[in-house]
């Protein structure tokens, strides 16, 4: 069963998606945003990320440390949420 948040960031990757290749992770927790994000909410959005990562949904590149990830669809992207989990 997937968890409420990570369906969140995936519903979040999905609308991001269709307008472009690739995120930041700082856009995706909302630290571009310029409003203050705190460490629980980066630091689960960033295990969300993992765990889609884990499962094949997301790719995620870091140039190096400290520096930005960058996300992009992984091979089962389009698969989507199943059926029954969405939000």
């Amino acid at each position: 069963n997937w968890h409420p948040h990570t369906v969140k960031v995936m519903n979040m990757l999905q609308k991001q998606f269709k307008q472009t290749d690739e995120v930041s992770y700082n856009a995706i927790s909302g630290v571009t945003s310029g409003r203050k994000v705190g460490r629980r909410t980066a630091a689960g959005v960033f295990f969300e990320v993992l765990q889609l990562k884990t499962w094949d949904f997301i790719e995620v590149n870091q140039e190096g440390p400290y520096g930005d990830i960058s996300v992009s669809q992984g091979r089962r992207f389009n698969e989507g949420v199943p059926a029954g989990q969405e939000a």
